[in-house]
């Protein structure tokens, strides 16, 4: 299974979300976003392509979003068990700290807020922040690409391509 992992597109209210980005997300079997959309229009866009989204809500989705989006998801798909949050909860946390939190109920952990891309395995759970492909914070704009498939991770930092608006 093809997962594309990304989170804090901070797109604002009527804003276009990355070509590249979609076009992902089009040809994942699975998307996970980490929050931080900042528009249900951003939302929106993800939705109306991927096959089949997981989103949580990030620190700064507000209104509809809160609606919408749990601040955690613990779900389990390709024999795999994932925790989807934002991160935001815990200040900055390392992967490390997330491990311990939810490497216990979870082989997978994903979770965004810091706009700094990384994938470790920590024992046995993988943590996975896919950076901003946006607003990245000392990185180039980021997101990962996953093939999540019969209870086997494995992950890729992908950088966006500079063609992109």
């Amino acid at each position: 299974m093809r997962v594309l992992i990304l989170g804090d597109t901070h797109i604002p209210e009527g804003g276009q979300v990355p070509i590249q980005l979609l076009q992902q997300a089009g040809r994942a079997d699975l998307v996970l976003h980490t929050g931080d959309f900042t528009s249900l229009d951003c939302y929106r866009q993800f939705e109306s392509v991927a096959p089949r989204l997981y989103a949580v809500r990030g620190n700064r989705d507000r209104d509809e979003l809160e609606a919408i989006l749990l601040p955690v998801e613990r779900f389990e798909v390709a024999g795999l068990r994932i925790v989807l949050a934002h991160g935001d909860q815990w200040g900055r946390p390392r992967p490390s700290r997330m491990a311990r939190q939810f490497g216990q109920n979870a082989d997978v952990v994903v979770y965004g807020h810091l706009h700094k891309p990384f994938v470790e395995q920590l024992g046995p759970c993988m943590v996975i922040n896919p950076g901003s492909p946006v607003a990245p914070r000392s990185s180039l704009a980021s997101y990962v690409v996953a093939s999540f498939q019969d209870g086997k991770a494995s992950a890729r930092i992908t950088f966006l391509e500079s063609s992109d608006p």
